[in-house]
């Protein structure tokens, strides 16, 4: 899941819960329009799992590395981003339901 980072900066302002879904909806449209389009591109290649079956538990495994090694950045570089990435590692382990 890509979050979008501007926004979540702005969980002070009044219009982040106005935004906030919208922001979601348009992350969820996005990622859905990538990985179809990158799917398509690289079907015949042997970096992706034969097994259709298993490329949705691939690419959470990949989110969650990623969501990680962003804990380790931000705290580094930009520690009031920190909700970004444990937001978005939530999400993937099932505990925030952002297609609201």
């Amino acid at each position: 899941m890509l979050l979008f980072a501007p926004l979540i900066q702005q969980d002070t302002s009044g219009d982040y819960k106005t935004l906030e879904p919208w922001a979601n909806l348009w992350t969820h449209y996005i990622s859905k329009v990538f990985l179809k389009a990158y799917l398509e591109q690289f079907q015949d290649n042997s970096f992706l799992p034969e097994k259709k079956e298993q490329l949705p538990q691939l690419l959470k495994v990949y989110l969650l590395e990623k969501a990680v090694y962003e804990i380790g950045y931000e705290i580094n570089h930009r520690p009031d981003w920190l909700p970004i990435p444990f937001k978005g590692i939530l999400y993937e382990l099932g505990g925030i339901d952002e297609e609201k």
